[in-house]
């Protein structure tokens, strides 16, 4: 057993959640050797009936210890048993009443016990409050043994849900927390959860390191399970990086260790053989292996393992050329994926989809998935979170030279008082005839140690002050960069016309999501009467995003003043030209270029507006007395209507559909407000049950502000905005335009 660490004296009571999350979620119930049976037996319904007879006993304020003891009592019964509803109402039973106690030590017992019932479901989410929580109160108590569980559990369960950077933080905390108190077992663990971390972001040297210096520690230890776990992840790394040779020495090692060992596991490192076949184009072998292993995955209960070996099915077929056999293992990948919350299999598994409906021209289909792919792309690998790994990266290298030249001068300060010592007794023994000689020689050797010793010094100090001036160049370099694109945006939106230029009564929310934006706006004055402007939304967000939006704006400049085309559905029907030339997009790709937009031409003498549409489209407030804007209603109620006006449900620069884009004319009247807006304010997670924020929520909202100045809807909209998002990271770019008709 694992447990066998405990033969060398290591604290690690509290460790088994750690330990499943270690293993990669191998089912917590059977780790724990929990009775798989959905019904309780006699035994246990006698001691439940015990425990409810004892707590019946006491009055509300009376022996209020004995009662939180007896409840997690009971919980752990309902835990053991796998009836997790009753488990987790009974602990929480129990916490409210170790709240109104308020012993620490209490709330942190029972805290920690409702993290280990939502982690035995792998509900992260749902167990990163509590986690958090009983760490703060590990702290407070001074536990180190809950400490050490706190931090090692929370790393696994943050990276589960993808938040790299958040794990990596409590990594490097807890690397510096186990070197400090000498404790090999646990910090083997953050080394291997980093290493596998780097190895997701492409850090494949760095990610190596990690897992070396952890294989290193595992190796001291008389358990054969983690070093067979390490063998495993240095195999997939090297696979990573098309290493065939060093990923099957590694993996044969794993299979050897693992045999007879852990079962699952052993499976697992079964499939990594089989995609090293996979690589080798041994696909008939692959294939055999790969279905021996999902087989016998089934039949223990190990999803996370099906999952990984339905993905490999899912490539060997294709690679066979059996598009068929092929989607239904991506597909059965995918529900699996997404019902154990394995956003890494679900990003392949969308990804490998959209190829396929590529290749078989499902445009629909294909544009669906690639769509769910980049999203979930986006959230794992934006650049804030590259950036935020390597600042913490760095600040660790720092610190730890701070620490080895601090530590080095404290060796040396300690050797000095030591040879001042023993000089000073040697030279009361010595006579008097050679008291000079041995003066001589003390300064002499006195010299020499400390003129070594300044060497030493001055060299480590020039190293770290070079590395440390590297590191603060690289930061800067990045940050001007977005800073100068930053710059260079904000000067293109500048040269538009505003909207304040046009209309008196307008305003305009513009909210990027990094330093520049994929959104953009534009206005521009055709003739005296005639005046043109666009809300638009570039494929993704940040520095690429913006290089769209500055191709769209000069696009748009270019067809109006040198084309002469005013027509909307046209101008975009340009436009869509414009990104099929500058892009060479063609079907399958991974990776589609280009925008959404709403384009508008208003006659302001006739009020007549001329209106096209990609994806977005245009929304018209008008009172609910005066005939209708469009034959499309939102929303009516006595005061006011909202109507919208169609657009094409197609983006520039996607050929795949090859149709003409639409001009719809509206005649306008006095008073009625027209909106533009992207996704990027309705797709925002937050509220109280972290969710996106509705489009039928958001039409609502502006009914019911369609009374105020134009400018107290503007306030209105912002902050429902930011008290919605919150916390969160906010997940696109926003642009919201408002218009009342004079």
């Amino acid at each position: 057993m694992i447990w066998r660490f405990l033969n060398r004296k290591i604290l690690l009571t509290g460790f088994m959640a750690t330990l499943m999350l270690l293993c990669g979620n191998i089912g917590f119930a059977g780790k724990y050797g929990m009775n798989n049976s959905d019904t309780l037996n006699g035994n246990v319904i006698d001691s439940i009936n015990i425990i409810n007879k004892k707590l019946s006993g006491f009055s509300d304020k009376s022996n209020t210890l004995e009662q939180v003891n007896l409840l997690c009592n009971k919980s752990n019964i309902y835990f053991r048993k796998q009836k997790f509803e009753e488990a987790l109402l009974t602990a929480n039973q129990a916490l409210i009443i170790s709240k109104e106690i308020g012993q620490e030590r209490f709330i942190e017992k029972v805290t920690n016990l409702i993290c280990r019932i939502y982690l035995a479901q792998e509900l992260y989410y749902d167990a990163l409050d509590y986690l958090y929580s009983g760490y703060s109160l590990a702290q407070q108590i001074k536990d180190s043994t809950k400490l050490s569980w706190y931090m090692v559990t929370l790393s696994n369960a943050e990276m589960q849900l993808g938040r790299f950077t958040e794990s990596m933080e409590i990594n490097l905390r807890a690397i510096e927390y186990f070197a400090q108190v000498k404790d090999s077992a646990n910090l083997a663990i953050v080394l291997r959860d980093q290493g596998v971390i780097h190895s997701e972001l492409g850090n494949f040297s760095i990610a190596d390191g990690y897992l070396s210096h952890a294989k290193e520690l595992f190796s001291n230890f008389t358990d054969s399970l983690y070093l067979g776990l390490i063998y495993q992840d240095m195999a997939a790394l090297a696979l990573k990086q098309s290493d065939l040779f060093t990923s099957e020495k590694y993996v044969d090692k794993s299979i050897k260790i693992l045999s007879g060992v852990n079962f699952k596991m052993l499976l697992r490192s079964r499939r990594i053989k089989a995609e090293i076949l996979l690589h080798k184009r041994d696909v008939k072998t692959a294939i055999k292996l790969l279905t021996d292993v999902l087989e016998k995955q089934r039949r223990v209960n190990d999803p996370i393992g099906q999952t990984s070996t339905l993905f490999t099915l899912g490539n060997a077929y294709f690679i066979e050329g059996d598009l068929t056999e092929s989607k239904k293992f991506y597909n059965k990948c995918l529900r699996l994926a997404s019902e154990n919350s394995l956003v890494f299999y679900t990003r392949g598994a969308y990804r490998s989809l959209a190829r396929i409906y590529g290749m078989e021209r499902s445009t629909a289909e294909a544009y669906k998935s690639l769509l769910n792919y980049v999203n979930i792309t986006d959230s794992l690998y934006n650049i804030q979170k590259i950036i935020d790994a390597n600042r913490m990266e760095n600040q660790l290298l720092l610190r730890q030279k701070e620490n080895e030249i601090h530590s080095q001068r404290e060796l040396l300060l300690v050797k000095n008082a030591k040879l001042k010592q023993e000089s000073i007794k040697r030279n009361l023994l010595l006579v008097i005839s050679v008291l000079l000689f041995g003066v001589i020689v003390f300064a002499y050797r006195e010299y020499r140690v400390k003129r070594n010793a300044n060497k030493l010094l001055l060299s480590q100090k020039g190293e770290t002050e070079q590395q440390k001036n590297l590191l603060e160049q690289r930061t800067r370099d990045l940050t001007d960069s977005l800073n100068y694109a930053k710059r260079i945006q904000k000067a293109v939106l500048s040269v538009s016309q505003q909207p304040q230029d046009f209309f008196h009564d307008s305003f305009l929310i513009f909210i990027p999501k990094e330093l520049v934006s994929g959104d953009f706006y534009w206005f521009k004055q055709v003739d005296e009467n005639r005046l043109m402007f666009a809300v638009a939304d570039c494929t993704g967000h940040g520095v690429p995003g913006a290089f769209m939006s500055i191709i769209g704006m000069f696009g748009l400049n270019q067809i109006v003043s040198e084309d002469g085309k005013t027509n909307p559905g046209d101008i975009i029907n340009s436009l869509n030209t414009l990104f099929n030339a500058s892009f060479e997009q063609r079907e399958g790709a991974e990776i589609f270029d280009g925008m959404d937009i709403g384009l508008c031409n208003y006659n302001r003498s006739t009020r007549e507006l001329l209106f096209g549409g990609a994806n977005i489209y245009l929304h018209i407030l008008r009172r609910s007395n005066l005939p209708p804007a469009s034959s499309a209603t939102l929303h009516a109620s006595q005061e006011f209507s909202l109507y919208q006006v169609k657009c094409d449900r197609q983006s520039v620069g996607y050929e795949a559909e090859k149709a003409d884009f639409t001009t719809h004319s509206v005649q306008l009247m006095e008073g009625d407000i027209i909106y533009l807006f992207t996704d990027g304010f309705t797709d925002q997670f937050g509220g109280a049950k972290n969710k996106k924020y509705k489009l039928s929520d958001f039409r609502q909202l502006l009914c019911d502000n369609a009374h105020l100045p134009i400018n107290k809807q503007r306030d209105i909209l912002f902050d429902v905005y930011t008290n919605w998002k919150g916390g969160n990271i906010q997940v696109d770019d926003v642009t919201v335009l408002g218009v009342r008709i004079p």
